[in-house]
């Protein structure tokens, strides 16, 4: 289990049961938007997407998804994670949260507790792939110490932007 991330949230790893919160969060339009379709319509599909991509990726020392889930309520709003992307020299941070989990800090308090996982904190670098008109991610990884490079990653209709962040870098204050 992740470490706790504060008052108001806890990272756990995804587990099948979490297939309802994935499948929503999959066809949200902030996520049809700026990740894409993941061909995900149905809570058999979502906890077949669980088990064959999700799970494997723990595996991997500081790698995996971990969800984050409200304190008071137990239930789940979004997740954060390092993965291994094809085309990416070193590993990817990614966050999503429902749009009723936005603007409210909640993936900023938890993109910085996994980031100070010892596993994750041990990586040399971590990069961030992100649409250029997704000002509310940009805006949170700068924050947490990404800057832009000039790198692009090929993604279907754009290119995306590739942020990095070194490990030797501490994130900028609040």
């Amino acid at each position: 289990m992740a470490p706790p991330a504060g008052a108001r949230l806890r990272l756990r790893r995804a587990v099948v049961t979490d297939a309802p919160f994935f499948l929503t969060l999959f066809n949200s339009p902030g996520w049809l938007r700026y990740i894409g379709d993941r061909g995900v319509y149905t809570e058999a599909q979502a906890g077949e997407y669980i088990v064959s991509r999700i799970v494997p990726s723990y595996a991997t020392p500081g790698h995996g998804s971990y969800v984050a889930v409200l304190t008071k309520t137990r239930g789940a709003i979004g997740f954060v994670g390092v993965f291994q992307r094809e085309g990416l020299a070193a590993p990817d941070f990614g966050f999503a949260f429902l749009p009723e989990a936005q603007g409210q800090g909640y993936a900023l308090e938890a993109a910085r507790t996994v980031l100070a996982r010892p596993a994750v904190a041990a990586l040399r670098e971590l990069l961030a792939i992100v649409r250029p008109d997704n000002v509310r991610s940009r805006r949170l990884l700068e924050k947490l110490g990404f800057e832009v490079t000039d790198r692009t990653y090929p993604a279907g209709d754009a290119d995306l932007l590739v942020y990095r962040r070194e490990s030797r870098r501490l994130p900028h204050p609040t």
